[in-house]
């Protein structure tokens, strides 16, 4: 039923993939519990649908929970906590609660250098992200050198040609051409 789901939501079939996906969230909190990774992955799976439908909220609280949970039991530090922790700092962020996303961007971008070294790709695009946060919080000085950071690291890492490269690249390019009547770049989102 989970693959089911997925394959409708692939499809752009949202609705579909939304009876699949809270039949087996309900069913892996029964056989599971609420505390199985399995179960966790059906979470975030069904708050990924939410957001498809443009129910953002009821994917936040989802989020919210998963974190809770994943921090409690796997510890702040896991690889799939933090990647939770990044997922929930940019729904903050497209609901426009930066200040909470800045925060838990912060924790992330550090936990991840920690956790998974400064040049990994989920390092790096923690980052990113949290260059766009300081931009668009006016921390105009502190995102443009974080960004040149991160694209110096992936030049390095990644190569020249790598899309993550030239996301980076293109923000930079912006950034440093600004037009008087247009805002500081927005996120172009990483999955």
């Amino acid at each position: 039923m989970d693959n089911l789901g997925q394959s409708y939501s692939d499809l752009g079939r949202h609705s579909e993939a939304l009876d699949l996906k809270e039949q087996v969230v309900k069913l892996r909190m029964q056989i599971s519990g609420p505390e199985h990774p399995e179960t966790f992955s059906s979470m975030l799976s069904l708050a990924q649908t939410y957001s498809d439908l443009g129910r953002h909220f009821e994917a936040l609280d989802l989020k919210e929970q998963v974190v809770k949970l994943r921090k409690r039991i796997l510890g702040p530090g896991h690889p799939g906590t933090l990647a939770s922790m990044h997922d929930l700092a940019m729904t903050y962020y497209d609901l426009d609660r930066h200040s909470k996303a800045l925060g838990l961007e912060e924790q992330v971008v550090k936990l991840r250098k920690q956790v998974l070294g400064p040049e990994h790709p989920h390092t790096l695009t923690s980052m990113h992200n949290l260059a766009v946060t300081y931009s668009y919080l006016g921390r105009s000085s502190e995102a443009l050198d974080l960004m040149q950071q991160v694209l110096e690291l992936k030049k390095r890492v990644l190569g020249l040609e790598h899309p993550d490269t030239l996301v980076s690249q293109s923000w930079v390019n912006d950034f440093q051409r600004p037009s008087a009547d247009e805002p500081a770049p927005k996120r172009q989102r990483r999955n």
